[in-house]
């Protein structure tokens, strides 16, 4: 739900970042999981939704964990 001023706050997350996860939630709606943000949002992969889970981002109200990490692609 975080404006993309607030996302911006996140190391890892920059101008365009922000607007990709903003605009995409203003599409699809909010992120369901950490697989969900992974899977929509063009250029953020396992490694760097780690990071900036690590450095502060939330989704629907968890940090993302070992279980909750985006499955690789098979």
């Amino acid at each position: 739900t975080a404006k993309r001023k607030d996302l911006e706050t996140v190391k890892e997350i920059g101008p365009r970042m922000s607007e990709a996860i903003v605009y995409e939630r203003k599409r699809g709606g909010e992120f369901k999981d950490w697989n969900d943000f992974v899977s929509r949002v063009k250029g953020v992969g396992k490694k760097s939704a780690a990071q900036m889970s690590a450095d502060g981002l939330i989704i629907n109200g968890q940090k993302m964990t070992d279980s909750a990490a985006p499955a690789a692609p098979k």
